[in-house]
């Protein structure tokens, strides 16, 4: 049997997909992603387990009694997190009141 050389040429780099690059919505957590202004919180996610609680705000990871961007926080709920701020205490909420109203 006669094998006879294919030569395929290279695919450029841009034609493939790092399959564990994170989706869109996950860069918002990146290092180099901008950050709120100081006097602005978002609540991303929380975690509540019988051992710990912990709050991602702004991309930063958190526990009850933490501080960030000038504000402590007090309580991580399921879906929200009471947060002391200078003069004022705030809830972040993970879905706004509005979503959670039935039609």
């Amino acid at each position: 049997m006669l094998a006879i050389p294919v030569q395929v040429p290279p695919l450029p780099a841009a034609a493939l997909q790092d399959p564990t690059r994170p989706t869109p919505g996950a860069l918002f957590l990146s290092p180099s992603a901008p950050r709120p202004a100081a006097d602005t919180w978002v609540l991303n996610s929380t975690l509540v387990a019988n051992d710990r609680r912990v709050a991602v705000i702004n991309g930063t990871h958190v526990s009850e009694g933490e501080s960030i961007g000038g504000a402590r926080v007090l309580r991580i709920g399921k879906s929200d997190v009471l947060i002391q701020a200078p003069g004022r205490q705030l809830t972040l909420q993970l879905i706004p009141d509005t979503l959670k109203m039935r039609p």
